[in-house]
């Protein structure tokens, strides 16, 4: 998994230094295997919120300026 990892954080430009942000639940697979353990294996940053506002996962985005954003189409 930690290869596969590397390779698809290769591919999306994930490398440190990154901020990459999740609206995808850990305990999916796109929340808890791309986006938090593709950010472990790249040392990036994962910016989650757990908000049901808008307005609120919109003050976050503005304040920690994410760089990239994780997840999956529905």
């Amino acid at each position: 998994m930690i290869r596969h990892l590397d390779n698809i954080n290769r591919i999306r430009g994930l490398e440190p230094g990154e901020v990459l942000f999740s609206p995808s639940p850990w305990f999916w697979v796109a929340g808890f295997g791309y986006c938090l353990f593709g950010t472990v294996v790249a040392g990036a940053q994962m910016v989650c919120s757990n908000a049901v506002a808008a307005s609120d996962v919109l003050d976050l985005l503005e304040r920690e300026a994410p760089t990239t954003f994780g997840g999956s189409a529905p």
